[in-house]
């Protein structure tokens, strides 16, 4: 039996976690598809890099660097940590095969060893020959099967299918009768299920992070959007992030969100403003300028869920 260690008390939640549905108006779908599938291109590139890099060194420093140019920063974080995590998750799977193999051989050899129809101690024989037999057969398919579990943990080679195995061999059914699901039906939750819309949180970021931002009173969501996705400013290309209010996919050159404007009703860090946001100099906000971004609405009732 597994010992019983002293009780001890668990630690307050350090974080939060928001689960709310958005009703996106057709435009805001649109973007939010084609972020998601931009980045879920991505997601899947970093995370063949990592299968292939097997056991070893992660190199999360390199390919954070790598993907940061067709992303951001953040992104590139959110989706390396991914990576890692969906590769360590395999890993600890192919741990949990090797446990279960080893025990079901364990089971079968005691077994085997004693005579049929036996007994010693408390390992009971198989009842008859034909049974004795079978049980044989089945011990050398599970050494086998042992023996390639440990060579992939060998060399550090898992399992992963982004947007989930038992969707993945659905696709064999369709069409045929087996499940209601047409073709185009499965392709559309395939691709939704490879979408990548997940960012990291951080502690002194207010209502979130830098990448995904929602206003629990205000009732909008904030996106940003990769730099290749973000259009320019009119005058030449600028792949500066910026920050756009909503309903506006291009950013008006010389214009700032109301939040963040000198006009702001609360003032910049004034009395009513309850996160309060430093102004440079030229009229910014704090940490450089506006970030390209899309404001969704934020509705209670049914809709896409946001995770």
């Amino acid at each position: 039996m597994r010992p019983v260690i002293a009780p001890f008390v668990v630690a307050a939640p350090a974080g939060a976690r928001i689960r709310t549905r958005l009703r996106p108006n057709p435009d805001d779908q649109r973007v939010l598809w084609a972020v998601g599938a931009w980045l879920g291109g991505l997601a899947g590139q970093d995370l063949a890099v990592r299968c292939r890099l097997g056991a070893g060194d992660d190199q999360r420093a390199e390919r954070k660097r790598a993907v940061t140019p067709v992303a951001s920063s953040r992104w590139a974080g959110a989706i390396t940590r991914t990576s890692n995590d969906q590769w360590e998750r395999g890993r600890r799977n192919l741990l949990d095969a090797r446990e279960g193999l080893r025990r079901a051989c364990r089971v079968v050899r005691s077994r085997l060893a004693v005579p049929v129809g036996g007994r010693r101690g408390r390992v009971r024989g198989y009842a008859s020959r034909a049974e004795r037999f079978q049980k044989q057969g089945r011990l050398q398919h599970l050494e086998a099967r042992l023996a390639r579990v440990e060579q992939r943990l060998a060399v550090g080679r898992v399992a992963v299918c982004r947007g989930g195995r038992r969707l993945a061999k659905l696709r064999h059914a369709v069409d045929r009768g087996e499940v209601p699901l047409t073709e185009a039906e499965w392709r559309g939750r395939w691709q939704a299920a490879r979408l990548f819309l997940t960012a990291d949180g951080e502690a002194d970021k207010s209502w979130g992070n830098e990448t995904i931002r929602i206003h629990p009173e205000a009732g909008w969501l904030e996106l940003r959007l990769p730099t290749p996705l973000a259009p320019a400013p009119a005058g030449g290309l600028d792949d500066r992030p910026q920050r756009r209010p909503s309903g506006q996919l291009g950013a008006r050159p010389g214009r700032q969100p109301p939040w963040c404007a000198p006009h702001h009703p609360a003032g910049a860090g004034g009395a009513g403003d309850k996160h309060p946001r430093r102004q440079t100099a030229g009229g910014g906000c704090r940490g450089g300028p506006p970030r390209q971004g899309r404001r969704l609405p934020v509705h209670r009732g049914r809709g896409p869920r946001l995770r």
